[in-house]
């Protein structure tokens, strides 16, 4: 720190040969008679400065090894989505009810909960949750439309009720599937969901794929 004082005094005044920020800033305003603004701040304040300097650069290096690892997994993402829509468009699928497991294929899904805001969502007093389960190599979508009063949840337990009356109901029979999902922790990020990829989602599927991170 007293490195950083002697620095930021020099910025001040080069001349000075006060020992830190508070007596330069004493000397600077009583001896040399310079304007508030022109004076060094004082060791309190350099030492809030330095802290939230620190802070902000520990930000940023994690916003750019975001940006890098989304980057790498940005061209995988799309490889399995080109992937299943060639699958797709071979075997002519459609959204179920399937036999469980009757298609010895590949197929990739995203899920998420609504990002629901505006004035609207405010001003209407009935509110409503909207989960979507969307299969990538259709591409089709289903929409679960819960009403608040009943389901004002979104944990693991309500993502894996979405989930598993989603592939019991409109999976396309498939052995493999490839989730992709956000990073929110009490809803995907947990040993719940996860688990289902650890053990599987008999009898539906044999093998899951579970990525936390949906480049955009």
């Amino acid at each position: 720190m007293k490195i950083l004082e002697n620095f930021v005094v020099m910025m001040y005044d080069r001349s000075s040969t006060a020992d830190g920020v508070d007596n330069a800033r004493l000397d600077m305003f009583a001896r040399k008679q310079r304007p508030y603004e022109a004076i060094p701040p004082t060791q309190a304040a350099l030492l809030q400065h330095v802290r939230r300097a620190t802070y902000q650069s520990e930000k940023l290096r994690k916003q750019e090894e975001h940006l890098y690892i989304v980057a790498k997994e940005r061209p995988v993402y799309k490889a399995m989505n080109d992937s299943c829509k060639i699958t797709a468009k071979e075997l002519h699928a459609f959204l179920g009810p399937n036999p469980p497991c009757s298609c010895d294929i590949v197929m990739h899904y995203s899920f998420d909960y609504a990002q629901q805001s505006g004035l609207m969502y405010f001003l209407v007093p009935r509110k409503c949750g909207i989960f979507g389960v969307c299969c990538e190599g259709i591409p089709q979508q289903v929409n679960y439309l819960i009403d608040e009063a009943h389901c004002g949840s979104k944990g693991s337990n309500t993502v894996i009720s979405y989930l598993h009356h989603f592939f019991s109901t409109h999976g396309l029979g498939e052995k493999h599937i490839q989730l992709h999902c956000d990073n929110c922790a009490g809803q995907n990020k947990n040993r719940f969901v996860p688990g289902l990829a650890l053990y599987g989602w008999p009898p539906r599927v044999h093998h899951m794929q579970l990525s936390h991170r949906r480049p955009h």
